[in-house]
C-alpha cells in the first residue's frame, strides 16, 4: 500500500519534478495555494510526509510550517521544507518551525528520493518506539503486570463509566479472594502462584466477557463489575469457579475461592465505598467450607455495627469477669468414665445475656483480642487443676483451644510456660486443642510450634478433623496426638454406609498412626454404639453431658470417683447373628448351634443391619436365609460388602436344596458357605466351626502384621536416635 505525500508549492513546474520523482512510492496530494491547503485540511486526510515550498509567491511559507507543526491531523507525518539557494539563516529557521529535513535547488533526484525515504522509515520507526513506550507507561499504571487485568485505580474508572451507561440496569460490584493462597505460594513457590493468579484472571475475563469489568485489585483479590441480571445468569458458572473446580487452575492443587457481592443503589456512590461494601460480604463467609459467596445487605449492615458494639465492650467485659469458663466432659467409650474435659468459653453479657463464641470468635481473630481470651482461659483452668490438686480431689486433663492467630507464635508458647510454672501445674494436666483449618495457614510455623508444645509435654489435639481441605495431607505433615471428629462431619452416620466407611477408615488410620481418638458432638445412643464398635477412644457430646459449670464439673468428678467403674472384659464366647422370618427356622438353628455360642437374632435384613451397626465388633458370624420379606439375605450381603466395618464379617447363606441358582449368586456376592434346608446338624456345626476359625486366623495374621509394622517403625526411631 503506497505512502501518501502532500506536495504544497505554487509553482507548477516545481510540482510536477517532484511528482515524477516520488509517484512510484506515494500518493501525492498536490495544492498550490494557500486556499488549496486549507480546503485539504478540512478533509482531515492522514499523510506520511509533507514537502513544502517554503519561498512561495501565493502563501507564506514559513507561516506554512508553523501551522502544520501545531496541527493534530499532521502530528505523524514528517514535514520537509524546499529552499532555492542554501542559506543557513533559513534552514535553521525551518528546522525551529517543525521541518525534519530542509532541501536545496538544484535537486539532486537520486539523492532527495533516498534521504526521503530514509527519513520517513527513521522518523516512523522512532514514533513507533515513543508510541510502545508510551502504551507500556500506561499498561504498566493501569494494568496488572500477572494477569493483564485492570488494577485498582482502572477498575473505580471502567466501573464508574459502567454505571453511568447503565443507569437504567441494577449493576453489582463483585469480589473475588482466594483462600488460603498463602499455602499455594509456601508449597509451589511464588511463580506457581502467578500462575494461579493469571489462570484466575482468564476465568474472571472469560465469565464477565464484554457484560462489565474486571480487574485485580491486590495479591489474591480480585474485582468486577456487571448487571445484576447477567451476574444471575452465570451464577452456575461462577460457584462452579468458586469451588475450584472446571479445568482453569494448572496446579494438582485444589484452590478455591469466595465471593462477597454488593448490589449498587446509586451510581454516584465512590466505586471504593461500593467495593468496601462487597468486601463486607465476603467477610461474613470467610472459612466456610459450604457458601461460596455472599450479598451485602441491611441486615449485614447492622451485624458489622453490632460487632463494632462487642469490640468496643470486650476489654472492659473481661475485667468484669463476664467471660465464662465452663467444661465439656470427655467419657472413656469402654468405661463411660470421665477421663478428660473441654474448657469452653462463654459471654454472658449483663443486657444481652448469653454471647455464644460462634459470634465473638471470630471477631477477636479479627482484632487480635483473642490472645488475652486464650490465655484468660488457660488461666482458669490452670486455677482449677491447682484448687484440685491442693484439696487432693481426682483431676483430669483439661483441653484449652488456641487460636490460630497466634498459636505458632514462640511469645504465646512462653507464656502459656510462665502460667503453669506459676501455678505448679504438670503439663500432662493441660493439652493444647488447635483446629484442622489453621494448619494450612502456615504450614512450615505450624509443625515447628506443635514441635514446640510437644517438646515442653503437652499433647496436641487436632479439633474438627475432616472438616478441612485435606485431611490425609495434614496427618501426614503434622505429628498430633490426638484426633477430634466432630459428628456434623458425617451427620448422617446412622443411615449412610459412606459416612460410616469414612469415620470408620478414620479410626484404623488412626490407629496405625498411634493416635488418640475423640469423637465430639455425640447426642444420640445408635452414634455412640456405632463408634464404640469401630473403636474410638472417647466420646464428648450431650449425650453424656451439656458444657458445665467448673464447681458442676468438680461434683461430678467426686461422685464418680466415689462410684465403681467396670473394667471391660473379653467375652469368650463368640456371638453369632442368625436372620430368618421365620422362627421356627431361628430356633433349628439356635438348636444345631448349641450352647457353644451366644445368638443374636433377627427377623429380616432391615433389622439385621440395625443390630450389626450397633454390635458389629461383637458379631463373628452372620447365618442369613436368601427369602425373606422386606430385605432378603442377598440384599443384606450387598449392605454389608458396602460397608467396610461390615464386610469383615463371614456370611452363610441358608436356602432350600436345589436353589442353584440362588446359591450361585450367595457365593458371588461374598457369601463363604451355603447351608441347605433341610439341615444336616453335624454338617451345619462342622462348617460353622470352619468358618469361625478361617476367620480368628487371618484377624491373628493381620494383628502380627501390625505388631511387626509397630515393631519396625520403633526400630527406625530408636536408629534415628543412635
Amino acid at each position: 500500500m503506497k505512502r501518501t505525500m502532500l506536495l504544497v508549492d505554487d509553482c507548477a513546474d516545481h510540482r510536477g519534478i517532484i511528482k515524477r520523482i516520488f509517484e512510484e512510492e506515494f500518493l501525492i496530494l498536490e495544492c498550490g495555494t494557500g486556499e488549496d491547503v486549507k480546503d485539504f485540511l478540512m478533509g482531515n486526510t492522514k499523510v506520511d510526509v509533507v514537502y513544502v515550498w517554503v519561498e512561495a509567491k501565493e502563501y507564506d511559507g514559513y507561516r506554512m510550517l508553523e501551522r502544520f507543526g501545531s496541527l493534530h491531523a499532521l502530528k505523524d507525518a514528517v514535514v520537509v521544507a524546499a529552499l532555492s539557494v542554501y542559506c543557513p539563516e533559513k534552514e535553521n529557521k525551518a528546522f525551529s518551525l517543525g521541518a525534519e529535513e530542509v532541501v536545496f535547488e538544484p535537486i539532486n533526484e537520486e539523492g532527495l528520493k533516498y534521504r526521503i525515504d530514509l527519513l520517513v522509515k527513521r522518523c516512523i520507526n522512532i514514533r513507533q518506539e515513543v508510541e510502545n513506550t508510551v502504551e507500556a507507561l500506561k499498561n504498566h499504571v493501569q494494568y496488572d503486570d500477572v494477569t493483564g487485568l485492570g488494577n485498582r485505580a482502572e477498575f473505580y474508572r471502567q466501573a464508574r463509566s459502567f454505571f453511568m451507561k447503565n443507569h437504567d440496569h441494577e449493576c453489582v460490584v463483585g469480589v473475588w479472594n482466594v483462600d488460603r493462597f498463602k499455602v499455594v505460594n509456601e508449597l509451589y513457590g511464588s511463580a506457581k502462584g502467578d500462575m494461579v493468579l493469571a489462570a484466575l484472571g482468564r476465568k474472571l475475563r472469560g465469565l464477565i466477557g464484554t457484560n462489565g469489568y474486571y480487574a485485580r485489585s491486590e495479591a489474591d483479590k480480585f474485582l468486577f463489575c456487571t448487571s445484576k441480571d447477567y451476574l444471575e445468569s452465570i451464577l452456575p458458572q461462577m460457584e462452579e469457579a468458586l469451588a475450584g473446580q472446571g479445568n482453569w487452575n494448572p496446579l494438582d492443587y485444589t484452590v478455591q475461592l469466595h465471593m462477597g457481592v454488593y448490589v449498587v443503589e446509586s451510581p454516584l456512590m465512590p466505586v471504593g465505598n461500593m467495593c468496601d461494601r462487597a468486601d463486607m460480604a465476603l467477610n461474613t463467609i470467610k472459612g466456610n467450607y459450604i457458601e461460596r459467596y455472599a450479598f451485602y445487605s441491611e441486615e449485614l449492615r447492622d451485624a458489622i455495627l453490632s460487632e463494632q458494639e462487642l469490640v468496643s465492650e470486650m476489654d472492659s467485659a473481661l475485667k468484669a469477669e463476664q467471660f465464662l469458663v465452663l467444661l465439656q466432659p470427655i467419657v472413656d467409650t469402654v468405661t463411660k468414665k470421665t477421663i478428660s474435659a473441654e474448657a469452653l468459653i462463654r459471654w454472658v453479657h449483663p443486657t444481652k445475656g448469653v454471647i455464644s463464641p460462634a459470634v465473638f470468635i471470630p471477631i477477636f481473630e479479627k482484632n487480635g483480642f483473642i490472645a488475652k481470651l486464650d490465655l484468660f482461659v488457660c488461666e482458669q483452668v490452670c486455677k482449677y487443676q491447682k484448687a484440685r490438686l491442693e484439696s487432693g480431689e481426682p483431676v483430669v486433663p483439661i483441653s484449652v483451644n488456641i487460636s490460630r492467630v497466634h498459636f505458632y507464635k514462640p511469645d504465646f508458647v512462653r507464656e502459656i510456660l510462665q502460667m503453669t510454672k506459676y501455678y505448679d501445674i504438670d503439663h500432662s494436666l493441660i493439652k493444647i486443642e488447635i483446629t484442622e483449618g489453621a494448619y494450612e495457614d502456615k504450614p512450615k510455623e505450624m509443625i515447628e510450634a506443635i514441635r514446640e508444645y510437644q517438646h515442653h509435654d503437652f499433647k496436641v489435639m487436632m479439633d474438627d478433623f475432616g472438616s478441612g481441605y485435606s485431611s490425609l495431607n495434614t496427618l501426614k505433615d503434622f505429628n498430633v496426638d490426638i484426633l477430634k471428629i466432630d459428628m456434623k462431619f458425617i451427620s448422617d452416620l446412622e443411615t449412610s454406609d459412606r459416612a460410616g466407611n469414612i469415620l470408620f477408615s478414620i479410626f484404623q488410620m488412626a490407629k496405625a498412626l498411634r493416635m488418640e481418638t475423640v469423637a465430639e458432638g455425640v447426642e444420640t445412643r445408635a452414634q455412640y454404639e456405632l463408634l464404640a464398635g469401630m473403636g474410638c477412644d472417647s466420646i464428648q457430646g450431650y449425650l453424656f453431658s451439656r458444657p458445665i459449670s467448673q464447681e458442676e464439673f468438680r461434683t461430678r468428678m467426686l461422685e464418680e470417683d466415689r462410684r465403681e467403674f467396670e473394667e471391660p472384659h473379653k467375652k469368650h464366647q463368640r456371638t453369632i447373628l442368625v436372620v430368618d422370618d421365620h422362627l421356627v427356622e431361628r430356633e433349628l438353628i439356635k438348636k444345631m448351634i448349641g450352647d457353644h455360642y451366644n445368638v443374636m437374632e433377627a427377623e429380616d435384613g432391615e433389622e439385621a443391619l440395625d443390630i450389626l451397626k450397633r454390635n458389629f465388633n461383637a458379631v463373628s458370624l452372620v447365618v442369613a436365609d436368601i427369602q425373606m420379606p422386606r430385605m432378603g439375605g442377598l440384599e443384606l450381603l450387598k449392605h454389608m460388602n458396602s460397608a467396610m466395618y461390615l464386610k469383615k464379617i463371614p456370611v452363610i447363606m441358608v436356602t432350600a436344596y436345589g436353589e442353584r441358582e440362588n446359591e450361585e449368586e450367595a457365593l458371588s456376592r461374598g457369601a463363604l458357605e451355603i447351608i441347605t434346608k433341610p439341615y444336616d446338624a453335624r454338617l451345619v456345626q462342622k462348617r460353622i466351626e470352619n468358618i469361625l476359625k478361617i476367620s480368628e486366623s487371618e484377624m491373628k495374621i493381620t494383628q502380627l502384621q501390625d505388631l511387626w509394622n509397630q515393631t519396625g517403625e520403633s526400630k527406625e526411631n530408636m536408629g534415628g536416635i543412635v
